[in-house]
């Protein structure tokens, strides 16, 4: 017959195995976090750029920057209103992202930096950044590392 005190670590006895491993689910939780974010900017870039070079209007740094703006605060109001650091690769936590960065990304741009909201570019745009923002999750969750 075997102790409890052979089968369970006790508290004076951690196991080395046990800390490491919430050491790595730390290390690895901030990296997907950090890997989600900047897919999630380069999603709002690409659009963006895409975009631009449609319409002629040129690819300079202020001219990017200007039209990425408002969905660049939509974004960051979107990872905060979906908390996405807690499951940043989550299909949800993409929905969330996307609608928000939408909605609010098209509000700001015709509210606060006085540009168009046509009907076919509100369409473009939920469209275009939706198959971006939902489209590389749905591709990591099917390839996992």
């Amino acid at each position: 017959m075997t102790t409890p005190t052979s089968r369970w670590p006790t508290r004076r006895e951690p196991t080395a195995s046990r800390s490491t491993a919430i050491g790595d689910i730390a290390r690895l939780s901030f990296r997907q976090v950090a890997i989600a974010l900047a897919f999630d900017v380069a999603a709002v870039a690409v659009f963006v750029l895409i975009g631009r070079r449609s319409h002629d209007d040129g690819i300079t740094l202020s001219g990017v920057a200007r039209t990425a703006a408002p969905f660049l605060l939509a974004l960051a109001a979107g990872w905060g209103l979906a908390r996405a650091w807690r499951a940043p690769m989550s299909i949800r936590t993409g929905l969330v992202v996307w609608v928000t960065t939408v909605v609010a990304g098209l509000v700001l741009r015709r509210v606060v930096f006085s540009d168009g909201t046509a009907v076919a570019f509100v369409i473009v745009t939920a469209v275009t950044l939706g198959l971006l923002v939902c489209g590389w999750r749905a591709v990591a969750r099917t390839h996992p590392t």
